[in-house]
């Protein structure tokens, strides 16, 4: 059979809707996001930017990045967007909670730096329950895309 005369299935279309919990998983990384780019900027406010501060603010600002694009990802139901929600928030709860603590020993309390950490864990725990709904609607996408209805996402 040719694309054109593939018979289409509601479950198809169904299928097709991005789920809650890619959603879910994509706003958590927006507000980790912004958490991480808010922390970032008020690190290099504060702070002297050399050598670990330096390092500090980079990373914060890399790892609100990832989490910018990854939950826009997510949102529009991109599998890759979850993936890199994922990795932000993981590797962004360790790095932002070792940043927490060393501000604290060194006398400095910053309560973004705190909230930063569960912000990173919410990222990536919601945008690992993400990971199979993510799976099956990329499958759909490509099941279309096979009867020949790319519809570009």
């Amino acid at each position: 059979m040719t694309p054109a005369t593939i018979p289409l299935h509601d479950d198809d279309i169904e299928a097709l809707h991005v789920p809650f919990a890619m959603k879910l998983g994509g706003a958590a990384s927006l507000l980790f996001a912004g958490v991480a780019l808010a922390l970032a900027a008020q690190t290099a406010l504060v702070f002297r930017v050399r050598g670990t501060t330096a390092a500090a603010v980079l990373t914060m600002v890399v790892l609100g990045a990832m989490a910018l694009v990854g939950g826009f990802r997510a949102l529009r139901g991109g599998r890759s967007g979850t993936l890199l929600s994922l990795a932000g928030g993981a590797i962004g709860a360790l790095a932002l909670g070792v940043w927490a603590v060393a501000i604290l020993v060194s006398g400095v309390v910053s309560l973004l730096s705190w909230a930063s950490v569960p912000c990173a864990l919410g990222a990536a725990l919601t945008s690992a329950i993400a990971l199979e709904p993510a799976r099956k609607l990329a499958e759909a996408r490509a099941r279309m895309r096979e009867r020949g209805l790319d519809l570009g996402l």
